[in-house]
C-alpha cells in the first residue's frame, strides 16, 4: 500500500468516522459507568473516583503526548517532506518507551507517599497498583495511533477506540459481577485493571495494522527526535499541569474542608457527587469535541503546511459548529430533565439542582479541546502550556479561598472548575481568532440561536404536560436535528 497515493479523505468524513466511534464508545462506557455505579455502591466508588487524580497523572507523564506529537509530523511530512514518517514512528517509540519505564518506576517508588501522606486513604494502596500495568503500554499505544491519525486512517483509529472499550468493559463488568460480594477494594483494584487490558488489546490490533501499512521514508538531514521533542515537551507539560492540578483537587480541597470542620466522610462523598455524578452528566457528549480535537489536528496541519488561509478558515469553523451543535440539544434536554437523567444513568438524583443551573455555562467546555487542538495545529504549543498552567493554578488557589470567602460548602471546587473553564476557553478562541485571522460565520450564529430558542419553548410546552421524558428528549432532538440539517448548518 503506498500511503503518498492514498485518496484524499476530508475533515467531515474522518470527523463521522471518530463520531460514529466515539458515540459507540461513549455508550459503552455509560453502561460501564452504570455498572460500576450500582455494583460499587458508595463507598467502592469513593475509592475508584479517588483514584483516577494519580492514574490521570502518570498516564499523561507515560504518554509524553505523542499521540498528538506524531499525529502532527506525519500529515505535514507527507505534504512537506520535511522528515521521514518511518523514522518518527521510530523515534517516538524509543521515547514513549523510555519514558513510560522512567515513570513506571517514579509511580512504585511514591505510592505509599500518595496514599499515606495525601491522599490519607491506606484503602487506595491495592487500587492503584492494578494501575502499574497500564503506564508501560500507553507510550507505545499512543504513538501507534498518532501514526494512523497521520495517515487519515480514521476507520483504523475508530476501531482501535471500539476494540478497547469493548474489552475493558467486558473485564470490568464480569469482574465486579464475580467479585461483587467480596471487599469493595479489591472490586475496584479489577475495575482499575480493567484499563490496562483495554489498552494490551488496542496495542496487539494497532501492532497488526500498522506492520501492513509502508511507511514513507524521505530522505532527510532533519532530526526527528528534536522535532519531536518540541512538540511533545510542551504539549506534554501543558497537560501534566492540568493532571497535577486534578491530582491536588482532593487533596487540598480535603485539606481545607477538614480544616474548616467538615466531616471526612462528607467531604469524600460531594467529591465523588462533583465527579461521578454532575460533571459527567454536563459534559456527556464530550466524546463529540474530542473526536473533532483528534480529527482536526492532521487536517489542519497540512492546510498550515500548504498556506492555504481560506481552508484553514473553513477547518476552524466547521470545527467550532460541529463541537458546539450537539452540546446545545443535550443541554436544553437536560434543563428540564436533570434529575431523570442522573436517576437512569447513576441510581441516584444527587445534584441535580446543578445540572439545571450550569448546563448552558457548560456548553463552552464543548469547544475547549478544539480550541487547544486547533492552537497545537498552529504551532502554539508553547502558549498553551502557559494559559493552562495560568489557569490551573488558579483553580487550585480558588479551591482555597471560595471556602473561606463565599458560603459553597463542599461545593467549592465544582465553582472553581466552572469559573477557569470559562475564561480559560474564551481566551483560547481569541488567540485562535489573532493567529489565523478566522472569523466565526455571523449569519450561522443567529440561525442556531433562533432554533434553540423555539426548541427550549418546545420543551417548556412538553415538561408543562408532564410527557415521559425519553419521548421528549426524542422529540425535542429529533425537531432540532431537522432545522440543523434544513438550514444547512452542519
Amino acid at each position: 500500500m503506498n500511503l503518498l497515493n492514498l485518496k484524499k479523505e476530508s475533515f467531515l468524513y474522518n470527523s463521522f468516522l471518530i463520531i460514529l466511534s466515539g458515540f459507540f464508545i461513549k455508550g459503552l462506557g455509560l453502561l460501564n459507568k452504570i455498572f460500576i455505579t450500582r455494583l460499587l455502591g458508595t463507598a467502592g466508588m469513593n475509592l475508584y473516583i479517588l483514584c483516577f487524580p494519580t492514574i490521570l497523572l502518570f498516564i499523561s507523564l507515560s504518554s509524553c503526548s505523542l499521540n498528538v506529537t506524531t499525529s502532527k509530523l506525519i500529515a505535514e511530512s507527507l505534504k512537506n517532506q520535511k522528515y521521514s514518517p518511518r523514522k518518527i514512528v521510530k523515534e517516538s517509540l524509543k521515547l514513549g518507551i523510555k519514558i513510560s519505564l522512567l515513570f513506571e518506576i517514579v509511580f512504585v517508588l511514591s505510592l505509599p507517599i500518595i496514599i499515606n501522606k495525601l491522599l490519607l486513604n491506606k484503602d487506595l494502596f491495592y487500587p492503584l497498583l492494578m494501575s502499574l500495568f497500564l503506564y508501560p503500554l500507553v507510550g507505545i499505544t499512543d504513538t501507534l495511533r498518532g501514526t494512523l491519525a497521520g495517515l487519515k486512517q480514521m476507520k483504523n483509529v475508530a476501531i482501535v477506540n471500539i476494540i478497547e472499550q469493548i474489552f475493558r468493559f467486558t473485564f470490568s463488568i464480569g469482574s465486579l459481577i464475580i467479585l461483587r460480594y467480596h471487599d469493595p477494594i479489591i472490586s475496584v483494584s479489577f475495575t482499575i485493571l480493567a484499563l490496562a487490558v483495554g489498552e494490551l488489546t488496542s496495542l496487539i490490533y494497532l501492532i497488526i495494522k500498522i506492520k501492513k501499512l509502508e511507511l514513507p521514508d524521505f530522505q532527510s538531514n532533519n532530526n526527528e527526535l528534536s522535532a519531536i521533542k518540541q512538540i511533545a515537551i510542551p504539549t506534554t507539560l501543558s497537560k501534566l499541569i492540568g493532571n497535577l492540578s486534578y491530582f491536588f483537587e482532593p487533596i487540598l480541597n480535603t485539606l481545607i474542608l477538614t480544616y474548616l470542620g467538615y466531616n471526612l466522610n462528607k467531604i469524600n462523598t460531594d467529591y465523588t457527587i462533583i465527579n461521578a455524578y454532575i460533571i459527567p452528566l454536563l459534559t456527556i457528549s464530550s466524546f463529540l469535541s474530542t473526536a473533532i480535537a483528534t480529527t482536526i489536528i492532521p487536517s489542519l496541519s497540512e492546510t498550515i503546511a500548504l498556506n492555504n488561509s481560506k481552508d484553514t478558515d473553513s477547518l476552524i469553523n466547521k470545527t467550532f459548529f460541529l463541537s458546539i451543535i450537539p452540546g446545545i440539544i443535550i443541554s436544553i434536554i437536560l434543563f428540564f430533565y436533570p434529575k431523570d437523567f442522573l436517576y437512569f444513568f447513576f441510581g441516584t438524583t444527587l445534584g441535580s439542582e446543578f445540572i439545571r443551573k450550569f448546563v448552558f455555562v457548560f456548553l463552552i467546555h464543548y469547544i475547549q479541546a478544539p480550541g487547544i487542538a486547533i492552537m497545537q495545529s498552529l504551532g502554539k504549543s508553547k502558549l498553551i502550556f502557559i494559559i493552562s498552567s495560568f489557569f490551573n493554578l488558579l483553580r487550585l488557589i480558588f479551591i482555597i479561598i471560595f471556602p473561606l470567602i463565599f458560603n459553597f460548602q463542599t461545593y467549592s471546587l465544582f465553582y472553581s472548575i466552572i469559573i477557569t473553564m470559562v475564561f480559560e476557553t474564551i481566551i483560547i478562541w481569541v488567540l485562535i481568532s489573532i493567529y489565523s485571522n478566522f472569523r466565526l460565520h455571523k449569519k450561522k450564529i443567529i440561525e442556531i440561536l433562533l432554533i434553540s430558542i423555539i426548541i427550549f419553548n418546545i420543551g417548556v410546552i412538553l415538561h408543562y404536560h408532564n410527557l415521559n421524558f425519553i419521548i421528549s428528549s426524542i422529540i425535542l432532538s429529533s425537531l432540532f436535528s431537522f432545522f440543523i440539517i434544513k438550514f444547512k448548518l452542519i
